[in-house]
């Protein structure tokens, strides 16, 4: 094996007071595929930006071909071969295959497009990776995703990549697709290329990695041959902790079904998912990026149509559409809540004043109602404000949930359907919010949240509903929702205590 055409060393970020990396190394040879696998928080993502030249790092070097460098500029970063496919698609869907194979590269002669030549460099770079049949002259918007990631690596390899970079590159593939991919990595491999491979599918690290480095925390953990390592070893070094085999409870105490959800699908996202949601209990939704998980809890509030199947707000009717959900008492707190809740420049009045409207149907409400809304709900939630008709956008990430969370309560919903509600919370904020929500479900109220973080997943699920690729791969139960089972389920493998 040859020595490493990549090697960072010490690399450090820091926001302000706090170290996104601290310390983290790693080297990438020629001819391997290196995994990077961290659990959510990591760091993953940021070492993999300072790589590309998107972040600079606070400390640390940089090694390329034997130049030691303090920081990498995308440019600089492509200028010495190294690519970064993103899990966002970077091509531009109205150009041909060939014009995004050579973007910003295009053969010329005097200032005009030699098209046959791009034609055939294009043709050469996509046979590399398999795309053979593919017309470099076809318009990139008829494309799928799997040939779009592929027409990504197709662009490195005519630029002379050394090191390929992919990020989540099956979040969005089916099974075949997948193959497909790893066919096309292993073909470029042999070229000579190292890929730094990120995902959360820990089973692809075994079916494609030579090694793997895991991060924890902001800190390299080990680097090793992925041989050496089987998925439980694997899983413990994630977490830091032996695998939990804590001997499952009964199923809590909880009211009568006040949703439910038959049969549902959608394209590749939504495989056949059923589901009861009851009165007085949190049932949390786990699993990777491209499980479906988010796709699942925009179906229940009626945000995205389906291919088949129904959701039925009991004794209420379906839902088919927000409107029907918000009717029907169930409301529904989205992850980017600064692109999708808030109301950025409008006060907190005004913000919490906005699910009773749309519950009720009217238009608008008394001034003195407004303002006797958003005090109960700023009292009984600590949000911290320094004036009532303090624009919503002026408020810490925290406080600004805290008042969604509110706009819902004094709608009177019955259901809450939270998608991330810590994301982008202090901790201290993350307890009250989480406080509300289980003093939501002790009062009667049910809960369905979605969450990437498994330590929050075990603190407020009464049920877990593990999903795998539009599926429901499994469900524990009280003390049976551990951070290693779930991470386990997630993984496709088998908790200990149900091996036994």
């Amino acid at each position: 094996m040859s020595g490493p055409v990549l090697s960072v060393r010490g690399i450090v970020k820091r926001y302000g007071p706090v170290r996104v990396l601290d310390g983290v190394g790693l080297e990438l040879r020629a001819g391997t595929i290196h995994a990077l696998v961290g659990a959510n928080g990591a760091g993953k993502s940021t070492l993999i930006k300072v790589i590309a030249g998107l972040v600079p790092p606070t400390g640390g070097t940089i090694t390329l071909g034997g130049e030691e460098l303090a920081a990498l500029t995308p440019r600089l970063a492509r200028e010495r071969g190294v690519f970064l496919v993103p899990q966002e698609r970077h091509v531009c869907p109205d150009l041909t295959v060939a014009e995004n194979v050579l973007l910003g590269r295009v053969p010329t002669r005097a200032g005009l497009l030699r098209r046959g030549a791009m034609l055939e460099d294009a043709a050469r770079a996509l046979a590399q990776v398999g795309l053979d049949t593919l017309d470099p002259r076809t318009r990139m918007r008829g494309l799928t995703v799997a040939q779009t990631q592929l027409v990504e690596v197709a662009r490195a390899l005519s630029a002379r990549a050394r090191v390929v970079i992919m990020d989540e590159p099956t979040a969005a593939l089916g099974p075949d697709e997948v193959r497909a991919l790893f066919e096309a990595i292993r073909r470029v491999q042999q070229q000579g290329v190292a890929f730094l491979y990120v995902s959360h599918h820990l089973e692809e690290i075994f079916a494609l990695a030579d090694e793997v480095t895991v991060l924890r925390d902001g800190r390299h953990v080990t680097t090793r041959p992925t041989r050496s390592l089987d998925l439980n070893e694997l899983i413990t070094l994630l977490l830091g902790r032996t695998l939990d085999e804590t001997v499952p409870r009964a199923l809590p105490s909880a009211g009568p079904v006040v949703l439910e959800a038959r049969d549902l699908r959608r394209g590749r996202e939504l495989d056949g998912i059923s589901l009861d949601v009851r009165a007085g209990e949190v049932l949390v939704v786990t699993g990777g990026i491209g499980s479906g998980r988010t796709e699942l809890l925009r179906v229940l509030v009626g945000a995205l149509p389906l291919d088949g199947g129904r959701v039925v707000r009991v004794g209420r009717g379906p839902v088919r559409s927000p409107a029907d959900a918000v009717r029907r008492g169930i409301g529904f707190l989205p992850e980017d809540r600064g692109s999708e809740a808030i109301l950025a420049e409008r006060d907190l009045a005004d913000n919490v004043d906005l699910g009773r409207l749309a519950a009720s149907g009217r238009h608008v409400s008394r001034p003195r109602d407004r303002v006797a809304a958003a005090e109960r709900q700023v009292t009984g939630l600590g949000v911290r404000t320094t004036a009532r008709r303090q624009s919503i956008s002026r408020l810490s990430g925290g406080n600004q949930q805290k008042v969604l969370l509110g706009r819902w309560l004094e709608a009177g919903a019955e259901v809450l359907v939270l998608e991330g509600p810590s994301t982008g919370v202090d901790l201290g904020s993350r307890e009250e919010l989480h406080r509300a929500i289980r003093r939501f479900a002790a009062d009667g109220g049910a809960v369905v949240l979605a969450t990437s973080d498994l330590a929050e997943a075990c603190q407020l699920g009464d049920r877990a509903l593990v999903m795998r690729r539009g599926r429901i791969a499994a469900e524990l139960v009280g003390t049976a929702i551990t951070e290693e089972r779930l991470m386990t389920l997630e993984q496709g493998g088998q908790p200990l205590a149900e091996a036994a």
